[in-house]
């Protein structure tokens, strides 16, 4: 369920600015910044750039993995 909630007009200027660099919209952009906080709270050991890219790795797809191959393997 969606819910209005009030920020400044500074805070969703920010967050348009880095979502268009992104390609999201701000209320992703917004959405992101809350988890990311959420988890430093739960979490204050954790670096932040650990924090960032477990966050991105969930949303994941897939599309431009290619499969690990060992040394001599064809």
């Amino acid at each position: 369920m969606k819910k209005s909630i009030a920020i400044s007009d500074e805070l969703y200027e920010m967050a348009s600015c880095i979502a268009k660099k992104r390609n999201c919209s701000a209320d992703s952009q917004i959405e992101y910044w809350i988890k990311i906080g959420k988890c430093i709270d739960d979490n204050p050991d954790l670096p932040v750039q650990f924090i960032d890219e477990v966050l991105k790795s969930k949303n994941y797809n897939g599309k431009d993995a290619k499969p690990f191959k060992f040394r001599g393997e064809k």
